[in-house]
């Protein structure tokens, strides 16, 4: 882009040196003076929204042989069923790394205040 001396902006073909330019409403490549090419401005504008206030969750899931490991669900109710929706375990976890035991197969860990996720228990 190249600039004029009224604060205005053209858009110049750096290969043709032909600027941008609008013709009955139809843009297109005019010739080489800066003087056909369609002039545009840049206003300041505000910044953009902070996500401050956005909650994420860091609560993981893993897997493994006889157990299931929560991390980060320090404090938050736990509630482990088996796929016939049995509940296996039902407690509100103390650390930060917690682990449980679960049968094999297919558990669903349902964390307070989080989406219920199913596992693979070995």
């Amino acid at each position: 882009a190249s600039t004029s001396t009224k604060g205005e902006y053209k858009i110049q073909n750096v290969k043709n040196k032909k600027y941008l330019a609008q013709t009955n409403g139809i843009l297109n490549l005019a010739g080489i003076s800066p003087y056909s090419g369609l002039a545009f401005t840049v206003n300041a504008a505000e910044a953009p929204t902070s996500n401050e206030a956005i909650a994420t969750s860091e609560v993981a899931v893993i897997a493994g042989e006889g157990q299931v490991t929560i991390a980060g669900a320090q404090g938050k109710k736990v509630v482990i069923s088996n796929i016939l929706g049995q509940v296996v375990a039902n407690t509100v976890i103390t650390s930060d790394n917690a682990v449980i035991a679960a049968p094999a197969g297919v558990v669903v860990v349902a964390v307070e205040g989080e989406e219920a996720v199913k596992a693979i228990v070995k």
